[in-house]
């Protein structure tokens, strides 16, 4: 006999390929232009006016806030100075004398290494304490700043004629809405005059805001983390290169870089001004003492105190 094997249909799946759309970087370039035309027809301002006063604008609203938060902590970390200061006498003599009751031979070199170390991780608890971590100084403003630095520049650079960025058409009235000695905002500097003024003041940004992290620690030369330093010779270097490339923009772009370096210095020296942090060292609280004094004791070890000015005994 023959047998007849029926084969299940089994159903099948239709895939539809779909192309879905890529972001690109128009998407995010577009609404900066769309934004600056907007301006641009509204106020019935030329080029040359339009481009500092949308950049005064933006930066007032969302990077000035973050400065003066960003100067707040660096006040408390000044204020925490002494205390980190005082650490290292008191961290020295703790590793001595349990080093003598555990009858370890540590060497002084070795002991101030010990010292240093420990004193790193008392002033990172201390900061934190404090809600003034070192890191929020360090990172919240450049990575809010940095990417609103970058659109604008490519949003600018777009509207002058630049073919990387597909889609935004040149903007041609910024060929005749210049000033001074450039009528032409599509057109490079030839001068030279804009792409150095772009370098120097980014160069004295950096050098302000260098001496500002530098006094909130109580740092100088070689001492202190190495990260902030770090950074503070990539920005030189980043100033130093900045200058270089503007001399090969349209001036529109140099306006922008101006504008909104101008406005960090303008907005670093009021700072100082009203929220300066002393060159003196800050007074030692009693708040500080009693701190010292909680160190001390810990670990079942007692160390005296020197005595501090301003600070009664109880």
């Amino acid at each position: 006999m023959l047998r007849t094997t029926r084969r299940l249909a089994v159903p099948k799946r239709a895939f539809r390929t779909s192309t879905s759309r890529q972001f690109s970087t128009v998407d995010i370039v577009q609404p900066v232009e769309t934004a600056l035309l907007a301006v641009h027809d509204f106020s019935g301002l030329p080029w040359w006016a339009v481009i500092p006063l949308v950049t005064i604008a933006l930066r007032s609203a969302v990077t000035l806030p973050i400065a003066i938060s960003t100067r707040l902590r660096a006040q408390k970390q000044h204020e925490l100075r002494p205390l980190i200061s005082a650490l290292g006498p008191i961290l020295r003599a703790k590793l001595a004398f349990n080093a003598n009751k555990a009858e370890t031979a540590l060497t002084a070199p070795q002991i101030e290494m010990l010292a240093m170390k420990e004193r790193r991780k008392r002033r990172v608890k201390l900061y934190r304490e404090h809600g003034c971590e070192m890191w929020k100084s360090l990172f919240i403003g450049p990575l809010v700043q940095l990417p609103i630095w970058i659109t604008m520049s490519l949003a600018v650079r777009a509207m002058c004629g630049w073919t990387v960025v597909k889609g935004i058409p040149v903007v041609k009235s910024m060929g005749t809405e210049g000033a001074l000695w450039f009528p032409d905002l599509l057109m490079m500097d030839h001068s030279g005059v804009l792409p150095a003024a772009v370098g120097i003041i980014t160069l004295l940004n950096v050098e302000l805001t260098t001496k500002a992290q530098a006094q909130a620690m109580g740092t100088t030369g070689s001492e202190g983390p190495k990260l902030p330093k770090m950074m503070a010779n990539f920005a030189r270097v980043g100033a130093i290169a900045l200058f270089s490339i503007a001399a090969q923009t349209p001036t529109a772009v140099c306006l922008y870089w101006i504008s909104s370096s101008g406005f960090s210095l303008v907005q670093n020296v009021l700072l100082n001004k009203f929220l300066p942090l002393r060159e003196e060292p800050p007074t030692f609280t009693a708040a500080n003492y009693e701190a010292l004094e909680r160190i001390g004791k810990t670990e079942q070890v007692q160390v005296t105190l020197p005595k501090f000015k301003g600070v009664e005994d109880e």
